[in-house]
């Protein structure tokens, strides 16, 4: 998955906001599942972890669904799951 971005992290803040821009850009098939990362509009929500194994660990004895295996992007390793009502969330471990 290729995709242009832009960041807003504020010094001292907890969270990040992130606007993507996926090449080739989303198709627009109404069938397409949910948690297609390349749809428009808001498409996950991303969460800031210490440590990315024991998270998701924890995640799947309590029943969440995998959505990725591990990823190394950016300096960050990264995995993605299926949240509540289909929405895709991702956890973000940032290298030290």
């Amino acid at each position: 998955m290729k995709a242009q971005h832009i960041t807003l992290a504020l010094e001292g803040a907890d969270f990040e906001i992130q606007l993507l821009q996926f090449d080739p850009p989303p198709g627009t098939d109404p069938e397409v599942h949910p948690t297609n990362l390349r749809k428009l509009g808001f498409n996950h929500l991303a969460f800031r972890v210490d440590d990315i194994e024991a998270a998701t660990a924890h995640l799947v004895a309590n029943g969440v669904t995998l959505l990725s295996d591990e990823m190394d992007y950016i300096s960050r390793k990264l995995r993605l799951f299926e949240g509540p009502e289909g929405i895709t969330f991702e956890l973000v471990e940032r290298d030290a």
